[in-house]
């Protein structure tokens, strides 16, 4: 009786430390947080830092068209005011006077082309280009707009002009430049080494021809 009892503890042991192990596998939050590190970690190499900045800078693209698109472009109003301004004034002008006088004539219509002349160069000092918001901020561009901002190249071609896309570029730039920074060393990391494969692959081959050409010497 006493032999069987160390067997049969034994037995029951290693059945409850099973049913524990298949419970641990089978719980879901085990499984949940296994997939959570195996994500990390794959977020960390070098495909997975740069998928994460190639879809950064494409949802980026997305939320500033969104934002910049959606706001009126108050510049591009102004200068079709100025330019309806213009165009009334001469009218009225040449309609209400309708002077025989070529010299006065030509003063007073020049009063005018001068001032919104003036309306332009001061728009153009501001960053008018003539375009509407749709045409600016198309995909291409506001794609160009978000590398050059995490990537801290900054061409300034192209700029937000409504306060929510200067205030959303600032948290951008703030959250992109790390993960940025993070792919750039991941890629040096990968450039060492190949050098360093390279520099042995090279010194390797001319070992194995120096040993070559002392065989064929001797």
């Amino acid at each position: 009786m006493d032999r069987h009892h160390p067997l049969h503890s034994s037995f029951h042991s290693s059945m409850r430390s099973r049913d524990s192990s298949s419970t641990a596998g089978s719980d879901p939050r085990e499984k949940i947080k296994d997939c959570l590190r195996k994500f990390i970690a794959f977020m960390f190499t070098q495909v997975g830092v740069g998928a994460l900045v190639v879809c950064y800078a494409i949802l980026g693209a997305a939320a500033f068209m969104h934002i910049e698109k959606d706001n009126p472009d108050q510049q591009l109003e102004d200068v079709k005011s100025w330019r309806k301004n213009c165009v009334d004034n001469m009218w009225f002008y040449a309609e209400t006077v309708n002077t025989l006088n070529e010299t006065y004539f030509k003063v007073k219509i020049n009063e005018y082309l001068i001032a919104y002349q003036k309306n332009i160069t001061e728009a153009i000092h501001d960053g008018y280009s003539g375009k509407s918001a749709e045409d600016i901020w198309s995909f291409p561009a506001a794609l160009m707009y978000s590398l050059s901002v995490f990537t801290m190249i900054g061409y300034g071609n192209i700029v937000p002009k409504t306060v929510w896309g200067k205030i959303f570029t600032i948290a951008y730039a703030c959250f992109g430049i790390p993960i940025y920074i993070l792919y750039f060393c991941n890629m040096g990391k990968v450039l060492a080494q190949t050098f360093k494969w390279l520099y042995i692959t090279t010194e390797h081959m001319k070992l194995k021809n120096v040993f070559h050409q002392l065989l064929v010497v001797m």
